[in-house]
């Protein structure tokens, strides 16, 4: 988790909790599997340059069971 998004769970907990159930809701609502949502967004953050997410995002997608191809 980036120190960013640490500093606002911490700072704002209402407002950092309410994003959170949006962001939930937003997940459930998804069409895709967990792995293809969390390769799409982490080429969404790629093509933006937001790296600050890439590393929670990134296992986020191993988890889903993304892994390197040779």
């Amino acid at each position: 988790m980036s120190n960013a998004f640490q500093m606002f769970m911490t700072d704002a907990p209402k407002r950092s909790q309410a994003w959170m159930t949006a962001i939930q809701g937003l997940d459930n609502a998804s069409a895709l599997d967990k792995k293809t949502e969390e390769l799409a967004y982490l080429a969404v953050m790629a093509a933006l340059r937001l790296e600050s997410g890439v590393p929670f995002h990134t296992q986020m997608a191993k988890q889903a069971g993304a892994s390197r191809t040779k």
